[in-house]
């Protein structure tokens, strides 16, 4: 392509990284249907990503300035579809850890309801043989009531989507009263890394934890 043609796909592809950017922040997961139409603007954010580095990094290693001229320009365009891809990102793998997070409630009220029903069903029927003068019926029924009922399992059914994730934490606040020496002085990546290294199985005092998902994006 000549720098006519290389322009004209530049701008072309700004204009879709604003527009895709504008979708992701408007975007809302409510459903599995917008769930998957998430997952391709994810996937068209990666390519556009890579179609605008296959066009910068050449440039960048033309010379020293034009490498930082370029690597701010291409910081630049890309920027849209990075933020975009996050943004839609941390919203799929919020929709996805509420749906297992109801599915986790569902069952334990299905369950809860399941012993509930087979406790009084057993209480019911011991005192009726008590009832009947069958007091050693009555305590063996009795004895069942300790027995598990069976119940539907639930499960969030995921759709397939192509955006991948791995488990990772973030910082929701942390008290510099009350951590550990080495994690002050604005350390809470410090903290944060052993939280990781430790799969989110350590306490850290005075810093709370909640676990994310992190995409893992094709391509990069």
């Amino acid at each position: 392509m000549n720098e006519l043609q290389v322009a004209g796909v530049k701008n072309d592809l700004q204009r879709r990284s604003e527009a895709i950017l504008d979708w992701c922040v408007e975007a809302e997961i409510t459903d599995d249907i917008t769930l998957v139409e998430a997952d391709k603007r994810v996937i068209e954010c990666v390519t556009i990503k890579k179609t605008l580095l296959n066009i910068y990094d050449p440039i960048v290693e033309i010379s020293h300035i034009a490498h930082k001229n370029s690597v701010a320009e291409r910081t630049k365009a890309v920027g849209p579809v990075d933020r975009g891809s996050n943004i839609l990102a941390k919203k799929i793998g919020i929709y996805q850890m509420d749906q297992r997070r109801k599915a986790q409630e569902e069952q334990a009220r299905i369950d809860s309801q399941a012993k509930s029903d087979h406790e009084e069903d057993i209480l019911a029927q011991a005192a009726e043989l008590e009832a009947d003068g069958n007091l050693m019926a009555s305590e063996s029924v009795l004895q069942m009531l300790d027995d598990a009922p069976v119940t539907t399992q639930v499960a969030y059914v995921e759709p397939r989507i192509k955006t991948k994730f791995r488990r990772g934490w973030e910082i929701v606040k942390s008290d510099k009263s009350q951590v550990e020496a080495k994690y002050l002085m604005v350390n809470e990546k410090a903290a944060l890394a052993d939280y990781k290294n430790h799969k989110g199985t350590i306490p850290i005092p005075g810093v709370v934890f909640r676990e994310i998902q992190i995409a893992i994006k094709r391509g990069e």
